[in-house]
C-alpha cells in the first residue's frame, strides 16, 4: 500500500476514535447502578419483570375508589413507575407516598413538565413555555430554570421530567407542538434543548428528548388521529434528527416515541412510528446509536390505538418494536398476560425483558430510588415557590419580553408625562393584573371589549378612546390553535385598525409570535410589544416595561408569516429615575429578614400602634 494512502487510512481511524471518545453515555449506565440492578434483576419472576416495564398514570383528583384500585394494580403486579397529572403539591405527594409504600421495588415517578411542575399540578410554579424562552437572548437562565425544575422535581419524589421538547417547529401551523418546541430552527432547538437538558441531569433527574422521529412537521394532532409525515431518513437526519442526534451524543437519559405515520421509514399501512421496529430500533436505537431508556408516547392517545386492535395488543407491539417503557398502558394486566404468553412462544426474548429491566433498574439506582425517603410534606408549598425560584422566573419572563415596532421613541412613557391616557383590554376583565400595574405609574382610565364585539360596539369604543393622547390595547386569552385564528378575531383588528389613526397606540400582545399572522399591524402603529404568554408574570413585567421600569431585550423566536423575521426585537433600556417592582432576591435581600419585618408590621397593628403599614425599599 502506497505511504499516503496508508497515512490516510491511519487518519481516519484516528478521527473515528477521536469521535467515539467524544460520545458520552447516558449517566446511569456505571458499574455502580450495574450491580444494584442485577442484584435486583436475578431475584424477580417473569410477571415481575414484564411489570417493570410499565409507567401507569395517577391522578390524585381521582375518587377514593379510583386510588384504591390502582393501588391494587401496582401491588399486584409490582408495576415499574408512576406519571402524576391533576393535582395538588400536598395530594400528589400523599399518592406517591402511598403507591411507594406498597411497591416491592421502588417507582420511578416521573411528569410531563415542560414548563415545570404547573403543567400537571396546581399550586405550583408556571415557567416559561419552551418557544418563549428562545426570545431570551441570555440563554444561559435555561440551565438554571433545569436546575430549578430538577429541584422541585426532586423535592415531589418525582424523578423523570419528559422534557426538552427537541421537535424543531417548522410547520407553523402544528397544532399540537408549537410553543412547546424552542422554534423553527435547528441549532437554537439543540442548543437551547441542551441546556434544559444538563440543568436537569446535573441534578439525577432523567430528561427525555422528545417526540421521535419529530413531531414539528405535522398539521395534525396525535392526541386525536394519527399524524402523517412524508419524509425519507436522509430528509430527516438532515433537520428533524439534528437536536436527536446532538443530545444522544451528550448522554441525554431518554427518548420518547411519537404516535407519528412515517411511512418512508417503515411502509407498514398507517403504524404509528410508536409500534414500528424499524423507528425504535433499526433507526433510534442503532442508526443514532441510542443506549438510553425508549419512551413509547401515552398509550391512551388516539394517535396509536387502532380500530382492530385487542386490549394488549399494542403493549406488545410496542415491545416488540424496542421501546424500553410503556407509558399510560389502559390494559395492564391484559398487556401483562399477552407479553408473557409472547415470552412462552419465544416470539419475545426473555433475555430481551431482562435488558430493558436492567436499565430500569440502574436508572432507579443513578437517581437515589435504592435509598428511598418518602415525599416530606412539611412546608412543602413553600418549598416549591421559593424567593430564589420566582427571581428566576421574574427573569425569564422579563427576558422574553420583545419590542416589534417602537416608532417616535414612544416608549418608555415616562418621557411623555403629563398626557391622558387610556388602557383597553381584549378578552380579559378591567382591572386585570395588566392594568393594575399600570395604575402603579400613573393614572389612566381602564376599558374592556369582548373579542368577538359588534362592529357598532367597536366603533363606539373607538370614539370614546379617540378622546386620548395615547391609548394601551392589551390582547389576551389568544390560542396556540391556527383553526381557532390563535385567538385573534375581526373585532380585535378592527378596533386597532381605526385607533391607530386618530390617536397614539400602543398595542401589547400577550399571545404567541404566530398569533401576528392575523394581527391588523399597521403602518399607524406607535409601539408593538409581545410578551408570549397570558400569565401574572408577563402582564406584571410589561406593564413595568411601557415606563422604563424593566428593559426590552426579547427577539422572536420563529418567523411568523407576515411582517417580521426570527430575531426581530429592540432594545428598549430601562430607565434611570423610574421605580421597577421586583422580588428581594434582586436587591440581595434574604426571606427570612422579610418575614421579621413582616411578623413586627402585623404585631404593631395588633397593638394598635399604627393602624396599617407599607414597606418601602430603594
Amino acid at each position: 500500500m502506497p505511504i499516503k494512502k496508508i497515512i490516510l487510512v491511519f487518519s481516519l481511524l484516528l478521527t473515528s476514535i477521536t469521535a467515539f471518545s467524544q460520545r458520552k453515555l447516558p449517566a446511569f449506565i456505571n458499574s455502580r447502578s450495574y450491580d444494584w440492578a442485577d442484584s435486583i434483576l436475578t431475584k424477580l419472576t417473569l410477571q415481575e419483570k414484564i411489570g417493570q416495564l410499565f409507567m401507569v398514570q395517577v391522578q390524585s383528583v381521582w375518587p377514593q375508589k379510583d386510588l384504591d384500585s390502582l393501588a391494587a394494580v401496582i401491588a399486584k403486579y409490582n408495576i415499574g413507575g408512576l406519571i402524576v397529572f391533576k393535582g395538588g403539591p400536598l395530594r400528589q405527594a400523599a399518592a406517591i407516598n402511598r403507591y411507594q409504600s406498597i411497591s416491592k421495588i421502588p417507582l420511578l415517578v416521573s411528569i410531563d413538565g415542560e414548563w415545570g411542575l404547573s403543567m400537571r399540578m396546581d399550586s405550583t410554579m408556571r415557567f416559561p413555555r419552551q418557544m418563549t424562552l428562545s426570545a431570551i437572548r441570555n440563554d444561559s437562565l435555561i440551565y438554571q430554570m433545569g436546575l430549578e425544575i430538577a429541584r422541585q422535581c426532586k423535592r415531589m419524589g418525582i424523578q423523570v421530567n419528559f422534557a426538552p421538547d427537541i421537535d424543531i417547529n417548522n410547520n407553523p401551523l402544528n397544532p399540537v407542538i408549537s410553543t412547546r418546541s424552542f422554534g423553527e430552527e435547528k441549532q437554537q432547538v439543540t442548543d437551547r434543548a441542551l441546556l434544559y437538558m444538563k440543568g436537569l441531569e446535573d441534578e439525577n433527574i432523567l430528561s427525555c428528548g422528545k417526540h421521535f422521529p419529530g413531531h414539528g412537521d405535522t398539521d395534525a394532532d396525535s392526541h386525536y388521529s394519527l399524524p402523517v409525515i412524508n419524509k425519507g431518513h436522509r430528509e430527516l437526519d438532515t433537520l428533524e434528527w439534528y437536536p436527536f442526534r446532538q443530545l444522544i451524543k451528550n448522554g441525554v437519559s431518554s427518548m420518547m416515541v411519537a404516535h407519528i405515520n412515517v411511512p418512508q421509514l417503515d411502509e407498514t399501512e398507517n403504524i404509528p412510528a410508536s409500534l414500528s421496529k424499524p423507528v425504535v430500533t433499526d433507526w433510534l436505537k442503532d442508526e443514532l446509536d441510542f443506549q438510553g431508556i425508549v419512551f413509547t408516547d401515552a398509550l391512551n392517545m388516539k394517535g396509536v390505538i387502532t380500530a382492530n386492535a385487542q386490549p394488549g395488543d399494542i403493549e406488545l407491539k410496542a415491545l416488540l418494536a424496542g421501546n424500553d417503557i410503556l407509558l399510560m398502558s389502559e390494559n395492564v394486566s391484559q398487556a401483562i398476560d399477552k407479553i408473557t404468553e409472547a415470552v412462552k412462544k419465544r416470539k419475545l426474548r426473555e433475555n430481551d425483558i431482562d435488558e430493558r429491566v436492567r436499565k430500569i433498574l440502574m436508572v432507579k439506582h443513578w437517581v437515589g430510588l435504592n435509598n428511598y425517603m418518602p415525599v416530606d410534606t412539611t412546608g412543602i408549598y413553600k418549598a416549591l415557590n421559593t424567593d430564589e425560584a420566582n427571581y428566576l422566573n421574574y427573569q425569564l419572563f422579563a427576558g422574553a419580553t420583545t419590542a416589534l415596532i417602537n416608532k417616535e421613541y414612544t416608549l418608555p412613557f415616562n418621557n411623555l408625562l403629563p398626557k391622558t391616557m387610556a388602557a383597553l383590554q381584549l378578552n380579559d376583565t378591567v382591572n386585570n393584573t395588566f392594568h393594575q400595574t399600570l395604575s402603579l405609574y400613573t393614572h389612566l382610565d381602564k376599558f374592556g371589549l369582548k373579542k368577538d364585539a359588534p362592529p357598532a360596539e367597536v366603533d363606539s369604543m373607538v370614539a370614546v378612546l379617540s378622546k386620548y393622547d395615547y391609548v394601551i390595547v392589551s390582547i389576551h386569552n389568544t390560542s396556540t390553535k391556527p383553526q381557532l385564528n390563535y385567538g385573534i378575531t375581526d373585532a380585535m383588528n378592527a378596533l386597532i385598525e381605526k385607533l391607530s389613526t386618530r390617536t397614539k397606540l400602543v398595542v401589547c400582545l400577550f399571545g404567541n409570535t404566530y398569533c401576528l399572522n392575523k394581527l391588523a399591524v399597521n403602518p399607524y402603529l406607535k409601539a408593538l410589544i409581545i410578551s408570549y404568554e397570558d400569565t401574572y408574570l408577563p402582564q406584571f413585567i410589561t406593564a413595568q416595561a411601557l415606563f422604563g421600569g424593566v428593559e426590552i431585550s426579547g427577539q422572536l423566536p420563529v418567523t411568523p408569516l407576515t411582517n417580521f423575521k426570527r430575531g426581530d426585537g429592540l432594545i428598549i433600556r430601562q430607565a434611570e429615575d423610574v421605580m421597577s417592582y421586583t422580588y428581594p432576591r434582586e436587591l440581595s435581600i434574604n426571606e427570612t429578614c422579610l418575614d421579621l419585618v413582616d411578623s413586627l408590621v402585623k404585631n404593631a397593628i395588633l397593638q394598635k400602634a399604627m393602624p396599617g403599614c407599607q414597606v418601602f425599599v430603594s
